[in-house]
This record gives structure tokens, sequence and C-alpha cells, in this order.
């Protein structure tokens, strides 16, 4: 639960550079950023970060664990396939490099 809600500041600091393409122009917004990631940050035990935790954050990866933990599944499936390709791949390329040296 700690790790999620120190990971609010930095995932609005990772948005905000995206969004900041678009939302420079609005009056104050610097300032604006500046005093809701200050909130965020915030030593108290009820800071910005807990907040947009509880509201929006575990929400979210409540209602959508399954779908998560699929999609995780999928990808970490493919990524183990293509790990053990590219073994097979080297220690291939490997034993045709060393076939000439003897």
């Amino acid at each position: 639960k700690q790790w999620y809600q120190r990971r609010v500041a930095i995932t609005a600091g990772i948005l905000e550079y995206f969004a900041d393409l678009i939302l420079f122009w609005i009056p104050l917004y610097d300032l604006l950023k500046c005093l809701f990631l200050v909130w965020c940050m915030w030593p108290i035990e009820n800071n910005g970060s807990v907040i947009v935790y509880n509201t929006l954050l575990r929400p979210f990866l409540l209602k959508n664990e399954a779908k998560i933990d699929a999609k995780l599944s999928k990808v970490s499936g493919q990524v183990n396939k293509y790990v053990s390709d590219a073994k097979k791949e080297k220690s291939t390329d490997c034993d045709s490099a060393l076939i000439p040296l003897l």
C-alpha cells in the first residue's frame, strides 16, 4: 500500500510531462502542479497520495484485478518465450562459432 501511495506522486509527474503539451497555457499551471505534488508528498498521515490512492487507484485496481492479471500473464508468457528463443539462438550461434576453432 505504501508503495502505491508513493507511486501516485511519481505517476503524476510522468503524466504531467505528456499533458504539459496541452496544459501549459492554463494560467498558474506550474504553481498548481507544484502545489499538487507538495500535497501528495506532504509528511502527514492523510496526504494527497493517500487520498488519491484510496479514492482513485485502489478501486480501479480492485475492479480490474482479473483483467490486469490476465494481461500480465499473457505478456509474461510472451516474454519468456522470446527469452528462451533468444537463448536457443545464442547457444546455436556459439556452437557454430566454436566448430571452426576446433
